[in-house]
Formats: C-alpha cells, sequence, structure tokens
C-alpha cells in the first residue's frame, strides 16, 4: 500500500502520516515499506541505521514505549527535501515520559523516504533514554 499523501504536495501531512502510522502500537512492522524506499538509511546524532536497522529500531521502541506523539513545529519542503523540527513525546510502558526535539532532513526518491539526517536532543527523561532516537535491540 503506497502513503495516501504525495510529499511535495503537503509535506506536513505526510510527515505525520508517516510518522503516526510507523509508531501506532497496533500497526504492522511492514508498514515502512509504505514510506521508505528499500535501500532506506538513517543518520542519528552521528549514528547509522541501513533499512534493517530502522526496522530494528522501530520493533525496539514499539516494544519500550505505549504511545508517542509528535508535534510538527516547522516544515519546509524544497524539491526532493524536506526539513522539518519537531517535538517527540513517548510514554513508556512504566508510564514515565520521554519528550525530546528533531531537526531532520528528509532526503525522498518518488514517494518515499531514501535517507533522513536528523540529530535529537532529549528535554526531558532520563539518562538511560539519551539513546532512544536510535535505539536498537543491540543497545
Amino acid at each position: 500500500m503506497a502513503s495516501p499523501t504525495d510529499p511535495r504536495s503537503n509535506a506536513r501531512e505526510f510527515l505525520s502520516d508517516m510518522f503516526s502510522k510507523l509508531f501506532d502500537p497496533d500497526s504492522s512492522i511492514e508498514r515502512i515499506d509504505d514510506f521508505m524506499t528499500g535501500d532506506y538509511s538513517q543518520q542519528v546524532n552521528g549514528i547509522e541505521l541501513d533499512h534493517d536497522g530502522f526496522v530494528d529500531h522501530l520493533t525496539t521502541l514499539k516494544a519500550a514505549t505505549s504511545e508517542v506523539v509528535f508535534d510538527f513545529h516547522e516544515v519546509v519542503q524544497q524539491g526532493d527535501l524536506i526539513g522539518e523540527r519537531h517535538t517527540v513525546t513517548a510514554t513508556k510502558t512504566d508510564g514515565s515520559t520521554v519528550t525530546g526535539e528533531v531537526h531532520a532532513f528528509h532526503h525522498l526518491v518518488g514517494n518515499k523516504v531514501a535517507r533522513i539526517v536528523e540529530l535529537t536532543q532529549m528535554t526531558t527523561g532520563t539518562a538511560e533514554d539519551e539513546d532512544l532516537g536510535s535505539r536498537t535491540s543491540a543497545d
């Protein structure tokens, strides 16, 4: 299933749709392929994740959280690039919350994201949550 929103016509709606579906606790991990290319890669605070690494990251986060909410503050789009800043608030399965600010560039190929380069800063939470932006099962 393809993403219902063309990222070039409404970047904010595309990102909101993508993040809400990927982090929905009831959605299948295969939803990644609706939004990301097969050779997708991501850099978070200097840590590289390939497509399989991102699948592991998303699976790990979904297991550690009961809810993740995204609030997009600025979104700009030019050609095949979307730049944005958002706040993410995650409720962990133990009931505690973690909040972070994210600055990201999403590189598009067709109507899918091929690469994200982001800087994430935790604004509330504990030291053990510093790596949530790139945590995998290996961490």
